[in-house]
Order: structure tokens, then sequence, then C-alpha cells
């Protein structure tokens, strides 16, 4: 008896993959996101952030006091930022492998969680009146050595996806130029570090009056904030009414 094996399931025996988070090898029954099994993608969906967060930054609370220590001591030109996930495995090891070892397929995975989020934060018929219904997605470019370094921009290939798969709004309005890295300092000397190199691509003025009034940035880590309040004053002074931070982690330091 001729037994019909599909194609897929041939290719899987002959040459077989390796889920990039536990090592398992991946078989055809396994998740539709590029080399991750099913159990790590549950993984995945699991370590999102539940329950009270900083209404600044994003950062889960204990209590539901609404704003974090850290963000009572400094002022933020975003009005909040939403964190879809702490800076810790397993995201952390999968954002690692996203920006440093080229894995260019979990940008999909990534897309479809923040599509996901902001569907959530921005519903078509919203009924709260200080959010619109369609922001205009605006990404946070990255340093320019690191792009450079790496070939492309992590959050920029987000976008595009964003953009082509699920139609969302997105401008790129930000460029970066200059300035060291950034790992190593705290919140003032990053502002400082900063400061007249996140400029407009191009101006606000060329945008319809509702586009212009809510921009949602778009970020991987919030760690300081002081990038994404950057972004948010050049924004401003600009003519955005409202600015919103998107985040795939929050750091917590």
């Amino acid at each position: 008896m001729r037994i019909c094996i599909p194609i897929r399931e041939t290719l899987y025996v002959v040459f077989p993959r390796r889920c990039m988070l536990c090592n398992c090898i991946l078989t055809g029954t396994d998740s539709v996101i590029p080399g991750l099994c099913n159990n790590c993608l549950k993984r995945v969906f699991q370590a999102r952030i539940h329950g009270a967060v900083c209404r600044m930054c994003g950062r889960p609370l204990i209590s539901t006091s609404g704003t974090c220590l850290y963000c009572r001591q400094h002022d933020f030109e975003f009005e909040y930022n939403t964190s879809m996930f702490i800076y810790e495995d397993p995201i952390r090891t999968l954002v690692g492998m996203y920006k440093f070892k080229s894995q260019k397929q979990l940008a999909y995975l990534l897309a479809f969680l923040i599509n996901r989020t902001l569907r959530r934060l921005f519903p078509i018929g919203n009924p709260y009146p200080r959010l619109c219904s369609s922001p205009l997605i605006v990404p946070v470019p990255g340093r320019g050595s690191s792009v450079r370094k790496r070939g492309w921009d992590q959050v920029e290939l987000i976008s595009s996806i964003l953009s082509s798969r699920y139609h969302v709004d997105v401008a790129r309005l930000l460029i970066r130029s200059g300035g060291r890295s950034q790992k190593e300092l705290g919140y003032q000397k990053r502002t400082m570090n900063l400061r007249g190199n996140i400029t407009l691509r191009r101006t606000l003025t060329g945008l319809s009056k509702d586009r212009m009034e809510h921009i949602v940035l778009l970020d991987d880590i919030f760690t300081t904030g002081a990038t994404l309040n950057e972004c948010a004053r050049v924004c401003r002074l600009h003519g955005a009414v409202h600015v919103y931070g998107l985040t795939i982690a929050r750091a917590l330091y």
C-alpha cells in the first residue's frame, strides 16, 4: 500500500528544525509562527501583563494606587505607555533572538500581538472620548549605528507588517541621528544624550487634523522612558495633541 506523506511533513523529517526557545524538534502540527512550538507560543501568550499597572509607564503594580514610585518622580510628555510584557524570559530571549540573531520571522508574531493590543486600546466605536478609534502609529527610530550593524531596524520591520497585513495607519515621522549607546545611562543622561538627535522626517502639518489628534509611539523596550519621552516631545512641538506609548516589554530595574 502506498502511503502519501505531505511535502511539509517530509521536509520536517529530512530537515528537522528546532524551537528557538525550548530546542524541541518542530513538526508540521506546531504553531504557524515559524520557529516556535505550540507549548512555547502558549508560554508567550501567558506571559502578557495582567492586572493593575502604573497608569504612566505600564509597570505591574502590587496595589492599585495608579502610579509607580518611579513615575511620580518624573514628568513625561506622553500621556501613558502600555507594555505587553515584562522584559524577562521567555520574552527577553525572544526579543534577543529577534534583535541580535536576525530571527526576522518573529516580527510576524510581535506584529500580531501588537495589533491585538491596539484593537483593545483603540476599538472601533470606542465610547471613551479621550481615545480615538484610529490612532496614527509612529515607530521609534533605532540608533543609527545599531541599525547599520544589524542591517535593519527591528521596530520598522514590525511597523511594515502592521501596515501591510493589518492595515494599521503607520507614519514614519521620526528620524534619529548621533548619540551614544544608552545602555549604561540613567534617565537624565539619556535625556541629554537624545536632545536634538530625534527630529521629524516631515512635519505633521501635512497630515489631517484627525491623524494629528492621537499618536501612538511604537518601540520594543521601555527602560527609563527617556527615548519615548523625547519622541513625544518632538511630536508635541509640531502639533500632536495626544501622544501615547506602546512597547513590547517593560524592563524592571
